[in-house]
């Protein structure tokens, strides 16, 4: 993933562990309908940035 994109395709939901995330639970159909997942509400980019920030 680039550092200035601001969205990613549905399908990349699929791999991630977080099985609590809307988008998790979804991703399939929202990939079907053309959605793009935004950058700033996927969990696992926002805990990776977490941990960037505060050296965890």
């Amino acid at each position: 993933m680039k550092k200035n994109q601001k969205s990613f395709n549905a399908l990349e939901c699929g791999l991630c562990p977080h099985s609590d995330c809307f988008y998790r639970q979804c991703y399939e159909s929202m990939y079907h309908v053309g959605k793009k997942i935004p950058v700033a509400q996927c969990k696992r980019l926002q805990e990776q940035k977490r941990k960037e920030v505060w050296g965890l």
